[in-house]
């Protein structure tokens, strides 16, 4: 295993250890904030993106470090604020939101709101006064493990359509916003995205007499799961280059980023224990105590976590597949892995960089699930109801004989 994790495992007697569970380092979280406030000293401000990880002390870490926050929904709102966090560094960055979230977020001083349809715009300036507009742009590429802009990101001629009704309605849109995909590899994306929103700032200009004084130039910087993904380091150089070249251009511009995965991945690390083995398959199975619905979901993306199996004796290794305990056959978490042919139930495996979209699925944006009630009594006249839809089976009913007779 390639990170310095391994040497606190390597010195740590994990025998007696409840699994699964996940270890928090806040020393991790510690050199990230530092990494990331090379943006800060370039006038880039940073936004973190909350759905990636919300662990109290993570988020009260990134709070004191002066940090913002891209908010999802209502419930992250409230909890950041809960937190101590300034509404001024909020950002209600998810493209499609709930109008009564809305609403919440304009009552306790939102300022930023992103959209990419008209839909949007609509809710949001009917119920915020003088928002801060950013209108989220597609930004598709092929190194990203999540290509976020199939569902998000207005197209160019969308776009302009949109600049047309804003000129029509008076409607102030302020800032530009994309996201390049999640896990992207290539830091180039940014670059692409960041030309491309050039062209649609001058278009706004040239065209609509509209000036774009905020570019928000969202996440996606990946965490190092594999070998060959370039350090931090390199991306957080290589974005402020892109940067810098696009504010020769708008000197008076704002930048945003909205890390993620980047800074909370590797601030935790998963452990799990051998449960069950299934010799007889090819490869061998092997099942531990958590899975894709109890804390690790991103394996069905394909997404593959490190292996980190501690002091294990050195022995020939064979390919396994590593599964959870559910009853689910998407329940696979790792494909083929080599480990050592002499593992067994009882042994230990954590799975480093399980910091991010990881436990937070258990209430995405911390949303809650929807309550299940008593169908009969939330219908105001179920009886009445009933009797309808009894009539309308009954039609179809009969015209299905109809058919039958016909043919």
């Amino acid at each position: 295993m390639h990170d310095v994790l391994t040497l606190f495992f390597d010195d740590l007697d994990l025998s007696g250890v409840k699994t699964p569970q996940y270890l928090y380092f806040p020393s991790k979280l510690n050199e990230n904030i530092n990494a990331f406030n090379k943006f800060v000293k370039n006038n880039v401000k940073i936004f973190y993106a909350l759905k990636s990880n919300n662990h109290p002390p993570l988020v009260k870490h990134i709070i004191q470090s002066g940090f913002g926050f891209d908010a999802a929904s209502k419930e992250e709102i409230v909890f950041l604020l809960s937190m101590g966090t300034d509404p001024n560094n909020i950002s209600f960055s998810a493209p499609t939101k709930k109008e009564e979230d809305i609403q919440y977020a304009a009552k306790v001083g939102i300022r930023y709101y992103a959209f990419d349809s008209e839909e949007e715009i609509i809710k949001i300036v009917r119920n915020v006064d003088s928002p801060i507009l950013f209108a989220r742009l597609a930004a598709a590429n092929k190194d990203a493990v999540f290509n976020l802009s199939s569902k998000f990101g207005m197209t160019q001629e969308y776009f302009s359509y949109i600049l047309r009704k804003c000129k029509k309605n008076n409607w102030n849109v302020q800032g530009l916003t994309f996201h390049v995909g999640s896990q992207n590899t290539a830091s180039e994306a940014w670059k692409a995205a960041m030309l491309h929103a050039e062209e649609l700032m001058e278009l706004a200009r040239n065209k609509f007499d509209m000036e774009i004084r905020y570019l928000n130039i969202g996440g996606g910087i990946p965490a190092p799961y594999e070998d060959h993904i370039p350090s931090l380091d390199y991306f957080i150089n290589n974005i402020l280059i892109y940067c810098n070249d696009l504010r020769k251009k708008f000197p008076s511009l704002e930048l945003f980023i909205e890390p993620g995965r980047a800074m909370s991945a590797n601030t935790m690390a998963l452990l799990t224990k051998i449960i069950d083995i299934k010799p007889y398959k090819k490869p061998p199975v092997l099942v531990v105590d958590t899975g894709v619905f109890n804390g690790i979901i991103e394996p069905i993306e394909h997404l593959e976590y490190p292996i980190y199996l501690g002091n294990f004796p050195e022995s020939e290794k064979s390919l396994f597949r590593i599964v959870g305990f559910s009853c689910e056959g998407y329940d696979v978490i790792r494909q083929n892995v080599l480990l050592p042919k002499t593992i067994k139930p009882g042994d230990m495996i954590t799975f480093m960089y399980a910091g991010a979209y990881t436990f937070v699925y258990n209430n995405f944006h911390m949303v809650p699930y929807p309550t299940i009630e008593n169908a009969e009594s939330v219908v105001s006249d179920y009886s009445e109801s009933k009797t309808i839809l009894e009539k309308a089976i009954a039609k179809s009913l009969s015209k299905l004989e109809e058919v039958k007779t016909i043919n």
